[in-house]
């Protein structure tokens, strides 16, 4: 079998399960039970629906020491495009492919650096043969694109304005949080962090650092909730876990509005 089949998982999660669609979150009395026969074409007809998959890839830069001039992208190039090759034959084919961060080397002061690093990433995935194919890449940021060279590292304005610029085309959504609020959050990360729905399933999309704040700042009263619901949310992507804690959490979805 091909091993990146086990990275693509068919997805057949009803909205009463886990109550992201607006369905029930539990069995409800006035129900009335169906017989075997009548759960076989309920089933059936869910899953001609709802049935889809999807591949979750990340980390795939390089490090440092192995940076070269004829690699601008600083990504592991044979391994990138094999994974791009192997995801374009799965049959069927998934319908996204979430690239979970890490991208590139990135860690650097120099957005003109992140942006380069980043346009070479894409011009090896736009000649790959994924491209074409019907399954829609969603990319998100990890520390590496949008942090800095000082320690400790924090990400700023200037290489989220890089990212958001450069990766437009694989952002599928902008109802995450913006500037200000309850967090208190210095930049807009309404296209960094936010949430879509797809035959029946919620994807939670969670950026772990925004700029002055990464993954150490006070998660307000509102957000909890939608972050222990993330954490434990088998269609939430993002390159750190969604951490829960007293006074911080990873990510502000406070006004998440899907």
């Amino acid at each position: 079998m091909n091993r990146l089949r086990w990275l693509g998982f068919v997805v057949l999660l009803q909205g009463s399960l886990w109550g992201c669609s607006g369905g029930s979150s539990g069995p409800s009395s006035e129900l009335r039970l169906a017989s075997l026969a009548e759960t076989a074409l309920v089933d059936a007809e869910f899953d001609r629906d709802h049935a889809f998959s999807f591949v979750v890839v990340g980390c795939n830069r390089i490090n440092a020491a192995d940076v070269t001039p004829d690699n601008p992208s600083t990504a592991n190039r044979e391994q990138l495009n094999r994974t791009f090759r192997e995801v374009a034959a799965l049959r069927p084919l998934p319908r996204f492919m979430f690239f979970a961060g890490d991208l590139i080397l990135g860690y650097t002061d120099d957005p003109n650096l992140v942006e380069r690093e980043l346009s070479a990433w894409r011009d090896i995935y736009e000649a790959s043969p994924l491209a074409d194919a019907d399954v829609r890449l969603v990319a998100i940021p990890g520390n590496h694109e949008v942090q800095g060279a000082s320690s400790p590292r924090r990400a700023y304005r200037a290489a989220e304005e890089v990212w958001l610029r450069v990766m437009e085309p694989y952002i599928v959504g902008s109802n995450g949080p913006g500037e200000g609020g309850e967090d208190g959050l210095s930049t807009d990360q309404s296209r960094l962090t936010y949430s879509f729905d797809y035959r029946g399933t919620h994807f939670l999309i969670l950026s772990t650092d925004p700029a002055d704040r990464d993954w150490r700042f006070r998660c307000s009263p509102t957000c909890q909730p939608v972050i222990r619901t993330a954490a434990s949310a088998p269609a939430t992507v993002s390159l750190a876990p969604a951490w829960i804690g007293q006074a911080e959490s990873s990510a502000s979805t406070a006004h998440m509005r899907s």
